[in-house]
């Protein structure tokens, strides 16, 4: 049963008050902290907080933290779905648990949206004190850390910053050139500040929608041949012929996000060398764990944690390739890697996976707030 919380949340509570009833928060994200900060579930009777990625020290609040697919054992009456983003999948998760079928489900989601906007305002500064808080922590340890440069123009983190620090810290000139696959609908990406810094590129997107916006929006670059987009489903079958066609053999970024098949994707490209290769990375399975998804032509990723590769995984390839690992992104999105010939000194860390290596603190980012890891799939994908 579900609760529109628009109208009832105030009975609700009172309601779970009265009655006792065992209460689970859900999952074990910055909003949820700051839920029970602020003081939304006093008074109630919270048995736990769970998640598919547990964080240590396992209790929030000296509430016991537990794992998402072991919360039939506490036997909820009553679930709080504290996620803006991604309630939705958290949702379909408990719903499909059997041993929950007499739980009451509440997503609190439409009332944090709707009625609680002061709550995302704190929110927006608890965000920003824990990202000081990690550079802060980095810093410490070595301050020539390129995460410390991280910032947003136009990418989905902090990639932007990160990305122009490795270019002014090679030290000859990288060629003006990249190739982007999964760019969205162009405004959001990693290559776009580059666009705009005189930088030519390809982009790849399959979204037809996006296609559309994308030739729509970006016109100019496009006519004068700055930009090329292709709408082409990549898969290791046809990378290679797909940036030939392009034509430009000398890169300086490659950066893919492609939800799924990226560690397969990079390893089969053979026809560019790029200087800077930025590419996702699974950061639910910590170094040295090598975990990757089965490959498949037509993989969609279902917002659940099976998709890309783990962080140790791509530092094997990358080693393969002739790359070194030189950064990941403070929420473990992203990891970033140069050739081996441009390694100097000014790269702090480099090839460290442990050192270097980010946990998912997607959370840290205003579009996945209260997120921490995708929820569970249970498909097992290929351990090495």
């Amino acid at each position: 049963m579900h609760i529109d919380l628009l109208r009832d949340l105030k009975l609700f509570r009172e309601l779970c008050l009265k009655c006792n009833a065992r209460v689970v928060l859900c999952p074990h994200g910055t909003l949820t902290q700051l839920l029970l900060d602020t003081g939304l579930f006093n008074g109630l009777n919270v048995v736990a907080v769970a998640d598919s990625t547990p964080r240590f020290p396992c209790a929030l609040n000296e509430i016991p933290v537990i794992d998402l697919s072991q919360i039939y054992r506490v036997n909820p009456e009553v679930i709080f779905v504290c996620s803006l983003t991604f309630s939705r999948e958290i949702l379909q998760t408990i719903s499909s648990m059997q041993q929950l079928r007499d739980s009451t489900i509440v997503d609190l989601a439409p009332y944090f949206k709707r009625e609680l906007e002061p709550l995302n305002d704190l929110y927006k500064i608890l965000a920003i004190t824990e990202i000081e808080r990690l550079k802060q922590s980095i810093k410490l340890m070595n301050p020539h850390r390129l995460e410390l440069n991280g910032y947003k123009c136009y990418s989905q983190h902090d990639e932007d910053g990160i990305i122009n620090e490795i270019i002014r810290r090679i030290p000859h000139s990288v060629e003006k050139t990249f190739v982007e696959f999964g760019v969205g609908d162009g405004l959001e990406n990693n290559t776009l500040f580059l666009l705009k810094q005189g930088w030519s590129g390809l982009w790849l997107e399959i979204d037809s929608k996006n296609i559309r916006n994308i030739e729509e929006r970006f016109q100019e670059p496009i006519l004068s041949g700055q930009l090329s987009l292709m709408s082409q489903r990549v898969t290791v079958h046809n990378i290679n012929s797909l940036i030939g066609e392009w034509g430009v053999r000398e890169v300086g970024l490659l950066s893919i996000d492609v939800d799924g098949n990226d560690l397969y994707i990079w390893e089969r490209i053979s026809v560019i060398e790029p200087s800077i290769v930025v590419i996702e990375y699974n950061a639910k399975f910590p170094p040295p764990k090598r975990w990757s998804i089965h490959y498949d032509d037509y993989h969609s990723w279902d917002f659940s944690d099976y998709q890309g590769a783990s962080l140790q995984k791509l530092v094997d390839l990358a080693t393969a390739k002739g790359y070194i690992l030189v950064c990941c992104n403070l929420n473990g999105t992203n990891a970033f890697f140069i050739k081996k010939k441009l390694i100097t000194p000014d790269f702090a860390d480099a090839g460290d996976v442990y050192k270097l290596y980010h946990p998912p603190r997607y959370y840290l980012t205003k579009a996945y707030s209260g997120a921490y890891g995708h929820p569970a799939s249970s498909k097992i994908g290929k351990w090495d």
